[in-house]
């Protein structure tokens, strides 16, 4: 999942820093394509893996991965299991990294056109790129603003992205390895020993689940995962 073509944010966090509201998101790809008796709910995954919306950081943030869990129920009780691992990833989209440097000049303006308490017109405090000539903020609140703040010609901007797993059978930690594995893999100066496609075929289609009351252990990243017995659902 990642941010779509255009920052589309919830009108009632409009208030907040463009750094601080939620933006949509939407489903990049999923393999496979088509389940005959599972077909892919793009709708309920797209809200479950990131169900607070998509989010900016910069390199003053602290943007390390994480993990959850969720459960999607069907009409008919049936229930499908997801694992899905977040991670910040550095944004090289020149446009996107315009529009959020055009949100907050918005919103800087608006702020100084209103009467906001803690902000004041002030000419002993230097601005930047990021900030409308007009803007200023008082000593304090720049202090305490200015890690909420993007500067587009200093600062690097990251955005949420995540992949994730959908089973059958709630195998959480034996997901969350391997979600984790995969991404120090991407993330890894070395280049991979085999291509990234191989270890998503082998843990579809090769990596059988395992059977009622039976538990599993097999080899992933170099290290050996145990999957635990598992009961009827």
């Amino acid at each position: 999942m990642q941010i779509a073509k255009q920052l589309e944010s919830p009108r009632e966090s409009l208030h907040c820093t463009p750094l601080d509201r939620p933006y949509r998101s939407k489903v990049l790809s999923h393999y496979p394509e088509n389940v005959p008796w599972n077909p892919f709910d793009k709708s309920a995954v797209g809200m479950l893996c990131l169900p607070k919306g998509l989010t900016f950081r910069t390199q003053k943030h602290k943007r390390s991965p994480y993990f959850h869990s969720f459960i999607i129920t069907k009409e008919d009780g049936t229930r499908t299991y997801g694992q899905c691992y977040t991670f910040y990833e550095e944004v090289n989209d020149r446009k996107i990294c315009d529009a959020m440097h055009t949100l907050q000049a918005m919103h800087l303006t608006e702020l100084s056109s209103s009467k906001v308490p803690g902000v004041h017109s002030i000419s002993d405090v230097g601005s930047t790129r990021s900030l409308p000539r007009s803007f200023k903020l008082s000593n304090r609140q720049s202090h305490n603003h200015s890690g909420a703040l993007y500067d587009l010609s200093r600062d690097i901007l990251y955005v949420t992205k995540c992949i994730c797993l959908i089973t059958q059978l709630p195998v959480v930690v034996a997901c969350r390895k391997f979600l984790e594995g995969l991404h120090n893999v991407v993330m890894s100066r070395e280049p991979p020993t085999i291509r990234l496609e191989s270890y998503v075929y082998n843990i579809l289609f090769e990596v059988p689940l395992p059977p009622l009351n039976r538990s599993l252990k097999f080899t992933c990243f170099n290290q050996q995962v145990f999957v635990p017995k598992t009961w009827s659902m």
